[in-house]
């Protein structure tokens, strides 16, 4: 019989510490744990600070709109996918004579039928040289690379190609002989 007691006994305590060690017997009622987030903000680099369209010639009514290109690639310096955004600004004469060309949002109509005085800007985001989606610049943000209805998204760290096209106002309008200036934006959002 003292055998059997020996071999009950310590099962008996083991399992008994078992029981004991599952149940939290002192422990707290809550628990604390520290945590973290980083958000993303949108942001992209020019790689070029400024653009020369060079000599261009006044449009003609009914023929092809003289278009002038210069190459811009945007960057994304942010950690997630980003849609981009352009924009310009009217043309005014560098010389301050107070020369000025309206920017029109580029359409199907025929340039010189707007009337004088008036341009087009068009950004083109390229992969490989071929056309993601041609955007027509207006003097508010236009979402960029919308080629049927899917806008393009700038993966994160990702560099796109844009051909930047000037379509020159109608022969009969102010700038003859002059540097005419204006600005284009892009703007990075989620």
């Amino acid at each position: 019989m003292k055998r059997r007691t020996l071999v009950v006994g310590p099962l008996t305590l083991l399992a008994a510490c078992f029981a004991l060690t599952a149940v939290p017997a002192f422990a707290n009622e809550s628990g604390v744990v520290t945590a973290q987030v980083t958000v993303a903000s949108p942001c992209i680099t020019l790689t070029k600070t400024s653009l020369n369209f060079g000599n261009a010639l006044f449009s003609q009514p009914s023929q092809v709109a003289d278009q002038r290109h210069a190459a811009l690639g945007l960057s994304s310096c942010s950690a997630s996918s980003q849609l981009l955004y352009g924009r310009g600004t009217n043309a005014s004469a560098s010389d301050g004579s107070g020369t000025t060309w309206s920017l029109i949002p580029a359409g199907t109509k025929d340039l010189c039928d707007e009337g004088p005085d008036k341009f087009f800007l068009v950004a083109d985001l390229l992969n490989g040289g071929t056309s993601i989606g041609r955007t027509g610049l207006a003097t508010s943000n236009q979402l960029l690379g919308t080629n049927a209805g899917t806008p393009y998204q700038l993966a994160a760290g990702a560099t796109v190609d844009s051909d930047q096209v000037i379509f020159m106002p109608c022969a009969g309008s102010s700038g003859g002989g002059k540097t005419m200036s204006f600005q284009l934006t892009y703007t990075a959002a989620f």
